[in-house]
Order: C-alpha cells, then sequence, then structure tokens
C-alpha cells in the first residue's frame, strides 16, 4: 500500500490527514551518518581496513618445520600440549 500525498515544491509532503512532513537533507541528519565507503553486509557495516605497502609489512616469523612439530607432541608435557590433551579426553 502506498502512502497518498501531496508534495509541495520545497519538498514538504502533505498527507491525506493533514499531517505534514519536511525530509531532512543527508548532511543534517543526526543519526545514520555512515562514513564513505563503508561495506553492508547484511545488517551489518563494516569499514575497509588500510592495508600496508610491502615496505612497511615486517617479516613472517620463523616457524619451526612440520617433522620437528610432530616429534615435539610425541614425548612432551609442557603446558600448551598438556592443555589441549585435557580438553580432548574431558
Amino acid at each position: 500500500m502506498t502512502a497518498k500525498y501531496r508534495e509541495l515544491p520545497d519538498g514538504t509532503r502533505i498527507y491525506k490527514g493533514g499531517m505534514r512532513y519536511k525530509p531532512v537533507p543527508p548532511e543534517k541528519r543526526k543519526y545514520r551518518k555512515w562514513p564513505e565507503g563503508t561495506i553492508w553486509i547484511g545488517s551489518e557495516s563494516y569499514l575497509p581496513l588500510p592495508l600496508l605497502e610491502d615496505s612497511q609489512r615486517g617479516s613472517i616469523p620463523f616457524t619451526r618445520p612440520d617433522s620437528e612439530g610432530i616429534a615435539h607432541r610425541l614425548g612432551c608435557r609442557c603446558r600448551v600440549l598438556a592443555e589441549a590433551k585435557a580438553a580432548r579426553s574431558g
């Protein structure tokens, strides 16, 4: 159902019951001022993050090869592995 109204030259709408409404321009609105470039996914809004140049990025930290990681799990009783084993068994 569409609302029946008459529109005046200044943009004011006059509805059937005599009620008047003048739309507020976006720059004068108090709420819903979304920054430029806002990305909408469903009803959520996200702001894109600026990416760093390749020269400003840090290097990837050294990690152990997988073969050393598997050997570490076999006989180790470090806190990290002990918590993982407790979570799996319980």
